[in-house]
């Protein structure tokens, strides 16, 4: 079962993984652990259950099945629920393969690449790693990395039809899915620590002229721009490393998209952390008139070139009120390219 973002062409898709449990252990008492002592005497590691790991093995969706897990049983236990079912279902986003074997990363767009990765790997997949940000019981988005323990079938053969997914977990597959955004934004100036210089862009021309001259030192340009789509996050000027980006993408007449997860909303100086689910909860949080010098971020992971994914601060520079939100030359020949089309 697979979700894609509902209100435009997302990079990202929210997968619910369904697994069976069939076995585990403690590494704080160093004993394996049957699926029956994970099921019923839990209890028993309570005051440890940060070492206590579940091993699984997914049934769905098609492109991950067979493949072995091992999982933190902590993401599946809150206050109100102690106990593990013998089938789990984990709302995940995943954006990375990785193989410590052959030192490389796959960051997979397609099922036929996942299941390239899975045929070219199997010989060695206990040196393999999925990298995913899962929605715990609890109710957070987490970055996790899960060891992979390998790709038999035995296990999951014996299930014929596995019991769907309850009201609630559906509800965090959907809240997951709200934190997946795709940002359409025009570029209003770059800063460039390499050059120690910084530079207003005023329209598209002054974009295709400043951004090449910069392309040798990538890693040291800053860019600030200001999102028009989707609408709740309109008028919201943010700062954003360049390197994520092609310089194609950067110059491209549309204006540039960013495809990414935001993970948490934080203060630069401390103080209260939110999860960006709701659109009124964040526009409160970044307008919060006791916290105007403590600088608003998002921290997010970014589908960049190369389908790779980077982890990323988006500092919130300035809200735009939409009355006082100009249209630059660059959205005025866009929205005229439109026109005459139609």
């Amino acid at each position: 079962m697979t979700h894609t973002n509902r209100t435009s062409a997302s990079a990202w898709q929210v997968s619910m993984l369904t697994c069976a449990v069939f076995g585990g252990r403690c590494s704080y008492c160093n004993t394996t652990l049957s699926a029956d002592q994970l099921f019923h005497s839990l209890y028993q590691h309570k005051s440890h259950l940060a070492f206590v790991c579940a091993w699984v093995c997914i049934i769905t969706p098609d492109e991950y099945r067979g493949l072995e897990l091992n999982l933190p049983v902590e993401l599946f236990l809150s206050r109100d629920r102690q106990f593990l079912e013998d089938v789990l279902h984990l709302p995940a986003i995943v954006f990375k393969f990785s193989c410590t074997h052959c030192q490389l990363q796959k960051f997979p767009a397609t099922k036929r690449e996942i299941r390239s990765f899975r045929t070219l790997h199997s010989g060695h997949l206990r040196l393999a790693r999925l990298h995913a940000v899962v929605h715990t019981v609890g109710g957070r988005p987490l970055r996790q990395t899960f060891a992979l323990l390998g790709q038999k079938a035995a296990h999951y053969k014996t299930l014929v039809q596995p019991p769907s997914p309850s009201p609630f977990t559906m509800a965090r597959a959907a809240q997951l899915l709200e934190l997946c955004q795709t940002l359409h934004c025009t570029i209003t100036s770059i800063h460039c620590h390499a050059c120690r210089g910084r530079h207003m862009l005023k329209d598209q021309a002054d974009i295709q002229d400043e951004l090449p001259l910069h392309d040798g030192h990538w890693n040291y340009v800053h860019l600030q721009v200001i999102v028009s789509q989707p609408r709740e996050y309109a008028g919201r000027e943010l700062e954003i490393p360049a390197y994520p980006f092609s310089l194609e993408s950067l110059l491209s007449p549309r204006g540039l998209t960013i495809h990414c997860v935001l993970l948490e909303l934080f203060r630069q100086h401390g103080g209260p952390k939110i999860i960006p689910w709701n659109a009124a909860e964040v526009t409160s949080y970044i307008e919060s008139p006791s916290d105007q010098r403590n600088q608003p971020r998002f921290l997010a992971l970014v589908r960049g070139q190369g389908e790779r994914t980077y982890q990323c601060e988006l500092p919130v520079i300035h809200v735009h009120a939409p009355s006082r939100l100009h249209v630059t030359q660059l959205e005025q020949s866009f929205l005229q390219a439109q026109m005459e089309e139609a």
